[in-house]
């Protein structure tokens, strides 16, 4: 993936890492959808999906910045500062 790539791609990619990973439907998915109420991943999950992140988009992200999301948003907007 290109280092310059665009928030609507970000989530796009996002929601089909939670679909391979945690088994949501992308198409259910918004940038609002919250990681545990909304799409019932838990901790776990979370780890596997962070991990899968930063291998896929070459970022490395802290650990006190993963604590700090909540909604599928708040981790596009830390991907795309991760990039920047």
């Amino acid at each position: 993936m290109s280092s310059t790539i665009t928030t609507e791609k970000l989530f796009e990619a996002v929601t089909a890492l939670l679909e391979e990973i945690a088994e949501v439907p992308a198409d259910t998915v918004t940038r609002e959808s919250h990681f545990r109420d909304d799409l019932d991943v838990d901790s776990l999950l979370m780890v596997e999906l962070s991990a899968a992140i930063e291998d896929q988009f070459n970022v490395d992200i802290a650990d006190d910045e993963y604590s700090t999301i909540q909604t599928v948003g708040d981790l596009v907007d830390i991907i795309a500062r991760a990039q920047a």
